[in-house]
Parts: C-alpha cells; sequence; structure tokens
C-alpha cells in the first residue's frame, strides 16, 4: 500500500490503513518520541505519547496536505511536537513535585489540599 493509500484510508476510517501505517511508521514514530524524551522519562510515558500521536493521525488525517509535503514527514512532525508537549507537562509535574517536597522539608505545616486546585494549574514554576 501506497502512502497516498494509507492516507485516503485513514480519512474513510478504515482500520487496516492504520494498521499500515503503524506497521510502516510505528518504530520512527517511537524513535522521534525516544530521542525528544530521552532516558529521564519512563517507557510508560513514551508508550502513552506514541499512542496520542496515533489518535492524532487517526482524528486529524485531514490536517495532512501532500502539496506541503511528504506523509512520512507529517508524521515526524506531529510525533516531535507531540512529544515536546509531553516533555513540557512531565517537567511540570516534576517541578510541582519538587514544590511540595520543599514544602515539606522545610518543615512548614500547610494543608496541600486546600492548594492542590492552585498547584494543578497550568504554571511554570521558577524556583
Amino acid at each position: 500500500m501506497k502512502d497516498i493509500e494509507i492516507v485516503e484510508g485513514l480519512r474513510k476510517q478504515d482500520m487496516l490503513a492504520l494498521h499500515t501505517a503503524i506497521d510502516r511508521y510505528g518504530d520512527l514514530i517511537y524513535k522521534v518520541v525516544h530521542s525528544v524524551l530521552d532516558t529521564a522519562h519512563s517507557k510508560v510515558l513514551v508508550d502513552e505519547c506514541v499512542d496520542d500521536i496515533l489518535l492524532i493521525v487517526w482524528y486529524n488525517i485531514n490536517s495532512y496536505d501532500k502539496k506541503r509535503g511528504k506523509f512520512r514527514n507529517w508524521l515526524i512532525s506531529v510525533a516531535k511536537f507531540k512529544a515536546i508537549d509531553y516533555k513540557r507537562k512531565s517537567n511540570k509535574v516534576y517541578q510541582l513535585q519538587e514544590f511540595q517536597q520543599k514544602i515539606y522539608v522545610e518543615g512548614k505545616n500547610v494543608n496541600l489540599t486546600k492548594y492542590e486546585g492552585i498547584l494543578s494549574v497550568n504554571i511554570f514554576w521558577e524556583f
């Protein structure tokens, strides 16, 4: 199956086209994600990111335009930017955990449940 046939199949929500795309480009997507998330991130996070990328491909295939480049390159871009999003999110969670540990280490008696709503908001913490 050629790439154009895979794209057309994905646009028709054909599972065979999705399986073909995974067989052909799954390793490439995984390698792109792994290169962005590096060894500091767990395999579970990498696998979750790859799954999200496949969902993006499945539901947003109409955003692919063959006039702008090859399907393979579009997949690489989707994978790269989604992995970067995961890395940012992961760093924010790590910073929040580090912040909570600092509160505990300093011995302050803070009711974290009172502040969880505030802390869970996507805020960039600077230390």
